[in-house]
């Protein structure tokens, strides 16, 4: 699958899918998983009916691996996929 990427305000390259058709819909995986594995089950019935963008976490996908940042950049990286998507999330 195609990784797209986009530029975080703190400096980071963040990576993301984007897959599916209909209303976005930005995924956010948790901590012991990635964009892939996270969504397996779902993917199919999530990708009928919405454009689905599934953010790979820093040091996942092709996510930059950074030293020491908080939760706080994470949400950044949030924020600026769902900033660069031209409809409502």
């Amino acid at each position: 699958m195609l990784m797209l990427h986009i530029p975080s305000p703190t400096g980071a390259s963040i990576s993301y899918e984007k897959y599916g058709s209909g209303p976005s819909l930005v995924l956010v995986h948790g901590s012991f998983s990635d964009h892939r594995t996270n969504w397996e089950f779902v993917k199919p019935l999530l990708e009928k009916q919405f454009t689905v963008y599934a953010i790979a976490r820093r040091g996942r996908g092709e996510t930059d691996a950074t030293q020491g940042h908080s939760l706080e950049e994470e949400g950044i990286d949030v924020a600026a996929v769902i900033q660069s998507i031209a409809e409502p999330v």
